[in-house]
């Protein structure tokens, strides 16, 4: 059966300048101190860092206050951080830790043996053979196995394609077996076009970790319950931990009402015309987001979008899908995703990002003509400051809680105090943010 591709999803446009090196690569994201630039305050020591996780109360106030301001760009436990925002780890209490990521891992390798089909050898050759078209039939769900499976290698061998850490076959191997895995414990959701750019960066972020931990043991011990929550033995379970929490939270991108799909894991032939009838979530977050947020918050950039018939759903279904995934380089993505975790369970950020990534860009939409417009949403320019863009999220969410950054203040129907006061408390609040790293 033919795979076929969403154009929206655009493989083709320009990828991130990712270090090639992508071991060297984690030794600097995670705070190596030779790697790091001139005049950078030394990180945290190892140890000091995982402890300052320890301490962190049941709110996670602090270090949601941290994420929420960019402080998580060089810290060497970015995955255990992701768990601890994401629910896989119990904030404030430590002591059960090394019991909940031990249960994650037996849940992960229980589903891996369960999932394992083996036909050959069958108690039953004569009802049960290679021929066979019954559902029941372990050699007929042996060959659905393997075409689900090839299906998902057909996307992760296209992921990241100038970044060398995912043309490892272990690498490549892992997200299949992840995605293959989630597919069969989740049928409604199975697999989907987009999952596998949501699950490299968590593969990433964990091998960095783990990475940090093999470098830091070469100079000094470590603690055993550091060991044991990132032993990089565990890097395609402790990924699967991950990935899984954050589908749940985005699963309304990829979930189709009243459909399922096939034994095969694909879903039915007239799918999209199904979809045609039938709203998907996502296109209904995009009428919200439209409607609720930009059009009486920027009604000039909402009226020339929509003169130019250029609806939300043309760019936004791939954002949110991907979780900006290809919209930002790397290193940028895991601030923005830093972000979007400590701000709430539930992702609600994701929608008020969306309307900051158009107002950061709205002078240039406003001057351009159709074409003009959907290569800039298309192909989000990546220069982009990834900190002004979630600031101006942040107060589009809590005005009364954040400034926006006036980089990009646009009409005045978005700013309800004083400019003047607004750049005053947005430099002083990001001075405060320095002096603390």
């Amino acid at each position: 059966m033919n795979h076929e591709y969403d154009w929206s999803l655009n493989y083709n446009m320009p990828l991130d300048d990712v270090p090639v090196d992508i071991a060297q690569e984690a030794l600097v994201l995670n705070g190596d101190t030779m790697g790091s630039p001139k005049g950078r305050q030394p990180p945290l020591q190892y140890e000091e860092e995982w402890r300052s996780l320890l301490k962190e109360g049941i709110d996670l106030c602090d270090l949601r206050k941290k994420a929420l301001e960019g402080g998580l760009r060089a810290a060497r436990f970015r995955s255990v951080v992701w768990k601890l925002l994401l629910g896989a780890l119990t904030p404030g209490s430590p002591d059960t830790w090394l019991s909940q990521v031990e249960s994650d891992r037996n849940h992960y390798s229980t589903l891996k043996a369960k999932l394992r089909v083996s036909p050959i050898g069958s108690a039953e050759p004569q009802s049960d053979n290679p021929l066979s078209q019954d559902e029941q039939s372990t050699w007929h769900q042996f060959f659905c196995d393997r075409d689900l499976q090839a299906l998902i290698k057909q996307d992760v061998v296209r992921t990241f394609p100038g970044v060398d850490f995912f043309r490892g076959e272990n690498v490549q191997e892992i997200m299949i077996n992840i995605l293959f895995a989630y597919a069969r414990e989740y049928p409604a959701m199975c697999y989907r076009q987009g999952m596998h750019e949501v699950l490299a960066p968590v593969v990433f972020v964990v091998h960095c970790d783990q990475q940090a931990l093999l470098h830091t043991q070469e100079q000094s011990e470590v603690s055993p319950e550091i060991v044991t929550v990132l032993d990089p033995k565990y890097l395609e379970a402790d990924s699967y931990t991950l990935f899984r929490r954050i589908m749940n939270a985005i699963e309304g991108s990829y979930l189709i009402p009243n459909m399922a799909p096939t034994s095969t894991g694909y879903f039915p032939a007239n799918m999209k015309t199904t979809m045609n009838n039938t709203e998907n979530q996502v296109v209904a977050q995009l009428n919200w987001i439209k409607e609720v947020l930009l059009a009486p918050n920027d009604p000039q950039l909402f009226q020339h979008l929509e003169q130019l018939d250029i609806p939300l759903q043309l760019f936004g279904i791939r954002w949110l899908r991907l979780l900006f995934g290809r919209e930002f380089p790397l290193q940028d993505l895991l601030v923005l995703w830093d972000a979007i975790f400590a701000d709430s369970s539930s992702f609600d950020l994701v929608n008020y990002i969306v309307v900051s990534m158009l107002v950061a860009i709205r002078s240039t939409l406003l001057k351009s003509d159709y074409t003009k417009c959907l290569t800039q949403l298309m192909r989000y320019p990546g220069s982009m400051d990834i900190s002004i863009i979630i600031d101006y999220a942040l107060y589009l969410k809590a005005p009364s809680k954040f400034s926006p950054p006036p980089k990009i203040i646009p009409p005045k129907v978005l700013v309800s105090t004083d400019e003047k006061n607004d750049r005053v408390h947005y430099h002083r609040r990001k001075q405060e943010s320095e002096s603390r790293k």
